[in-house]
């Protein structure tokens, strides 16, 4: 079940998984809600229901967690070992 959004109603959604966005309602149809939020000015995007949500708490509540560090593992070579920092040192 789809919620109901209005229009001009204030609703919240996540930029890259992490950053909680509030923004308002242009139009909702077919599964998909139209809105306007500001950066760098008006703009305005089309997103589906459930990446839409009405609270801030209900959007910080899926903010993916942050990775954790893994540096590069270390490569043996005949000089010794160095942290790989390019894919294709590996296949010379």
């Amino acid at each position: 079940m789809n919620p109901k959004f209005n229009i001009g109603q204030r609703v919240y959604f996540l930029i890259s998984g992490r950053l909680v966005t509030e923004a308002v309602v242009v139009a909702a149809s077919a599964g998909f809600v139209t809105i306007k939020f500001r950066k760098n000015g008006d703009c305005i995007i089309r997103l589906p229901y459930h990446r839409i949500f009405p609270t801030k708490e209900e959007a910080d509540a899926h903010i993916r967690p942050i990775m954790p560090y893994r540096p590069a593992p270390a490569v043996q070579t005949e000089q010794g070992s160095y942290v790989c920092t390019r894919n294709w040192e590996l296949w010379e």
